[in-house]
């Protein structure tokens, strides 16, 4: 269950040949920490639009708060909070490309285009230049021109 989570969050991970090397490029380029402060601000934002839209209801003298919250207030709380969580994992998504580039895993750091046979050096995808991987010892990841 927790591995089907975490490719669905990153496909970048599918190109992993073994699971040691899925968990060692999870490691790399996730950073706990990042996701911890984006579940705090995914609850604190939660927590701030729960208690204005329940003090809207007790200004206006809404008959049933419950259903309220039900309806209003947790969709609008869930919308508002996960901008943290987006960015973040846009952010571990860039990480986790750079570090399949430089272990000579053919990707576009900018888009995630599998760069496999490539003989110009533009992703096809969005045209970022690259330069194309022989082996593993390529370190310089693509560049938006």
């Amino acid at each position: 269950m927790m591995n089907a989570l975490w490719l669905w969050m990153f496909p970048e991970l599918r190109r992993a040949e073994s699971e040691r090397e899925r968990v060692a490029l999870r490691s790399a380029a996730i950073h706990s920490r990042e996701y911890t402060l984006a579940a705090l601000a995914l609850c604190g934002g939660f927590l701030v639009v729960e208690i204005v839209l329940l003090g809207w209801c007790k200004l206006w003298a809404v008959s049933h708060p419950f259903l309220v919250s039900l309806v209003v207030i947790m969709p609008s709380g869930l919308i508002v909070s996960l901008g943290p969580l987006l960015i973040v994992r846009s952010r571990a998504r860039r990480r986790l490309r750079r570090e399949l580039y430089a272990r000579g895993i053919p990707i576009c750091v900018a888009c995630g285009y599998d760069l496999r046979g490539q003989t110009e050096s533009r992703c096809p995808e969005c045209g970022a230049q690259f330069t194309p991987v022989t082996g593993k010892d390529s370190k310089k990841p693509p560049t938006r021109a």
